[in-house]
């Protein structure tokens, strides 16, 4: 169920699962490159097949279903691929930046429990971000499995290999296996200047 937003004790609780953004971000490295521009033919390609059909709407209102049908006009496909960009390369007033990264928070009570217990936040984020997200995954996507696959099973066609690799340790008679299958908050648990300077540091992504 829905909690109650001005309980003081949720309000804490939701702090803690879902800490406020970062302050400080490191700045770009010197050598970043720009995107100068996207095919649009990619524009169209990742919003089809790689964005989430029936996602929620960010406070904005746009969604997948929303946005598709105007991509079939060369025009407006045109003018999204601009927008995303922009987006991609920080071409933004900070007034649309703060529209952008607003979201509506939604608090729900884990497991049937209450607000005491644990919460669940539900933050739909910007269509237009998600998109200019994807859009750079499929840029990278057949770099990032080289120097994730020992770290990160979920990239690329990883999740086969995990439960491959589950399930050939458990047919082995003297394997001892420990799997764990959920880790509390693992998303917020690291700053995200700490994983933007990971990622400046990687040669594959620069």
């Amino acid at each position: 169920h829905v909690c109650d937003p001005t309980d003081p004790l949720t309000q804490q609780r939701v702090l803690e699962v879902h800490p406020q953004a970062s302050v400080t971000m490191p700045p770009l490295p010197l050598s970043a490159p720009e995107i100068p521009w996207i095919d649009p033919r990619r524009v169209h390609f990742v919003l089809r097949w790689r964005v989430a059909i029936g996602a929620a709407p960010s406070v904005d209102g746009w969604t997948r279903e929303l946005l598709l049908p105007l991509l079939q006009d060369e025009t407006c496909l045109l003018g999204v691929t601009r927008i995303l960009v922009s987006i991609l390369n920080g071409r933004l007033s900070v007034n649309t930046q703060q529209r952008l990264l607003t979201v509506g928070l939604i608090c729900l009570a884990k497991n049937g429990t209450n607000a005491q217990q644990c919460i669940r936040p539900i933050a739909p984020e910007s269509l237009w971000l998600r998109l200019a997200g994807h859009l750079v995954l499929h840029m990278v996507e057949d770099t990032i499995p080289s120097f994730l696959s020992e770290h990160q099973f979920g990239i690329g066609k990883g999740t086969e290999r995990a439960v491959h690799c589950i399930r050939h340790a458990m047919q082995q008679q003297d394997t001892r296996l420990l799997v764990c299958l959920d880790m509390r908050n693992a998303y917020n648990s690291i700053h995200r200047s700490t994983v933007l300077r990971r990622i400046y540091e990687t040669e594959e992504l620069k």
